[in-house]
């Protein structure tokens, strides 16, 4: 009789039927008169040989309550749910224990490894190291989706030295980062005031032939923004190029926030064109959803630029009404203002307009009256 095995789990299976025992957790044909069911971690000295390990050597275990579950969502980021084991990985140490064998046994993958990072806490930065250090210890190749969340999360625990660390190793390790690693970076150089290295990692996505995404063009427009002065003839030219596209897939609100921003800096000043942008935006077909931060900026132009008070009463009254949903308390509240103001406006002109016309005919009555 021969026993047919399939695959094999880090942990150890035992039958026992008819003097047979395999090491495997794989299935066996039904011609065994008992079945004794036990995992444990072990590790082998020599081949041939195997011998448990210590429990301080290895990490609690405890089973899954549904075999098909490769993640439980809902619970602590860190403790991790890897074919059938649900591991108490709670230390740096553990984590990359737990990821190495994992990867040797043939049970986690880039796709587990990046649900373990993307339901870390930013100040569990240590635990994503250590998970994708593991992973690489056990022969993982990790691709440049998980390497994209990997430096996400670094970015977000203030590992600035760390990211850039990653950065360098994908490089070296030709591959090409995604654009929305290139864009984390993007983000990164902005926020440190380097609009110049802003713009040097976007002309190098380029240059390695990936695609810019919506977030990279408005970043690379900002950084544009921060120069002093400002490169609006760049700018103006990188939005005319995006807005070419029939589909406007990369024109939102945020882009031409971006290009007003250049044109708020702008050397001389005129509050025209920052008004024509926010009035392109507004007319734009298909319709872009509006934010409230582009009033802010067209508001600042129309300051700046001493308007009258009807005009920025007006883009006001058509910036609220347009960002404010309807089914709102704010929505409410501001018609009930907006009434009321218009019920005391009237009242007030009404008034002026009875005391005017009592003055006229009073006037004419006194100069009708005869002199004796």
């Amino acid at each position: 009789m021969t026993t047919p095995f399939f695959h094999s789990p880090s942990h150890v299976v035992h039958w026992v039927g008819g003097g047979m025992r395999g090491f495997s957790g794989a299935y066996c044909l039904p011609h065994v008169s008992r079945l004794v069911h036990t995992a444990r971690w072990f590790s082998t000295s020599e081949v041939g040989s195997a011998t448990p390990a210590s429990p301080a050597e290895a990490p609690h275990v405890k089973p899954a309550s549904s075999s098909s579950e490769l993640w439980r969502s809902g619970e602590d980021s860190r403790t991790v749910t890897i074919g059938k084991l649900h591991l108490e990985a709670t230390t740096p140490e553990q984590v990359e224990e737990t990821f190495r064998l994992s990867v040797l046994a043939r049970t986690a993958s880039n796709v587990q490894l990046r649900r373990y990072l993307e339901q870390l806490q930013p100040k569990d930065h240590a635990l994503a190291l250590a998970a994708v250090r593991g992973a690489e210890a056990g022969g993982l190749r990790v691709d440049a989706k998980t390497n994209e969340v990997h430096l996400m999360k670094l970015m977000d625990g203030g590992q600035l030295r760390a990211s850039m660390e990653l950065y360098r190793r994908m490089i070296g390790g030709r591959m090409t980062p995604t654009a929305n690693t290139y864009a984390t970076l993007m983000h990164m150089c902005l926020q440190r005031e380097m609009p110049e290295a802003c713009q040097k990692m976007f002309e190098e996505m380029l240059k390695r032939g990936q695609s810019p995404n919506t977030r990279n063009y408005e970043l690379y427009i900002t950084s544009l923004a921060m120069e002093n002065p400002p490169k609006w003839e760049k700018a103006v030219e990188v939005f005319d190029h995006i807005s070419r596209d029939r589909r406007g897939k990369h024109l939102t609100a945020t882009t031409y926030n971006s290009l007003m921003r250049v044109y708020l800096n702008m050397t001389p000043f005129d509050w025209r064109v920052v008004y024509n942008c926010y009035h392109e935006l507004r007319n734009r077909k298909p319709p872009i959803l509006l934010q409230w931060e582009s009033y802010l900026l067209v508001a600042e132009a129309l300051r700046r630029g001493r308007v009258g008070y009807i005009r920025r009463f007006i883009t006001y009254l058509d910036a609220w009404f347009c960002v404010t949903p309807i089914r709102s308390v704010e929505f409410l509240f501001g018609m009930a203002l907006y009434v009321g103001a218009m019920l005391v406006l009237k009242a007030i002109i009404s008034w002026l307009v009875v005391i005017y016309y009592e003055r006229v005919i009073a006037a004419k009555k006194g100069a009708s009256e005869p002199v004796f």
